[in-house]
């Protein structure tokens, strides 16, 4: 399941992701915590539409 919200993560944009991964080098549990929060805010968008 979270495979799944992974990828829908990156479908949107992957190219930003990368970007930012490689600038700021960032550890994998900062980048969980990045992809669930943007996860979470773009549901949350998707709502409110």
């Amino acid at each position: 399941m979270e495979d799944d919200g992974f990828l829908e993560s990156f479908g949107s944009n992957p190219k930003s992701y990368k970007i930012t991964f490689d600038k700021e080098k960032v550890t994998i549990p900062e980048i969980m915590n990045s992809i669930m929060t943007r996860k979470k805010v773009s549901s949350s968008s998707l709502i409110l539409k």
